[in-house]
């Protein structure tokens, strides 16, 4: 089993993002390596949204979690996004997440004007960008312990996958403040995107896995 991480609530965000060069993060639910979201959703740093991906409950359990987090969030002035469901987004009253599988089949119109989407490839880049979603989440941009079989896109071709995009680019996959350095002033590379990158755990570890959608 993957170690909970100890979140530091207020010194990490800032460290994090400005090791990148940017002030935007998503903070990704994780219940392995961040079991407690409402700590997450306590830190209070501008520029900070939080992306709710509670798969794992029923869906009873899983529109409790969001509710709570939703309020918890706002308390904090972080935006709240839900992933992969259209009707708890707006039952809610937060915005919404696509991964990419939800950007194709007979349920990707649902997704149209997704506040977020989760891509791995330019194909799917130019799929989200027809669905109209707004920002894009692109992944694993460094090596990850979420996805170890993974192509890494490696910041060259992470640089390539982006260049001339009209639209928000966070990097996501490996981000931590090490490896943030790597992405200052990539063009199109709008914010950074992790689990547990925002944690004591994941600041510490040599290779840090910050990758599902």
């Amino acid at each position: 089993m993957v170690k909970p991480f100890t979140c530091l609530r207020r010194t990490l965000p800032p460290i994090l993002l400005a090791s990148a060069g940017v002030r935007a993060g998503l903070v990704l639910t994780d219940p392995l390596r961040n079991p407690d979201p409402f700590a997450l959703s306590a830190v209070r740093h501008r520029g900070l949204g939080m992306i709710e991906r509670s798969y794992e409950l029923p869906l009873p359990e899983r529109g409790v979690v969001a509710h709570a987090l939703a309020r918890s969030a706002k308390t904090a002035g972080m935006n709240l996004l839900v992933s992969g469901d259209p009707y708890l987004a707006r039952r809610t009253r937060s915005s919404l997440h696509a991964r990419e599988k939800d950007m194709y089949g007979q349920r990707r119109l649902q997704f149209f004007g997704a506040a977020s989407g989760a891509v791995h490839s330019r194909r799917a880049i130019d799929r989200a960008l027809a669905l109209n979603i707004r920002a894009l989440l692109v992944s694993p941009v460094f090596p990850t312990r979420s996805h170890r079989d993974a192509r890494v896109l490696t910041i060259h071709r992470f640089a390539r996958l982006i260049r001339g995009l009209n639209v928000p680019v966070f990097a996501l996959g490996g981000v931590n403040p090490r490896t943030a350095r790597r992405l200052r002033g990539i063009p199109s590379f709008y914010g950074i995107a992790a689990i547990d990158g925002w944690c004591l755990g994941g600041f510490n570890k040599g290779v840090f896995d910050e990758e599902k959608d």
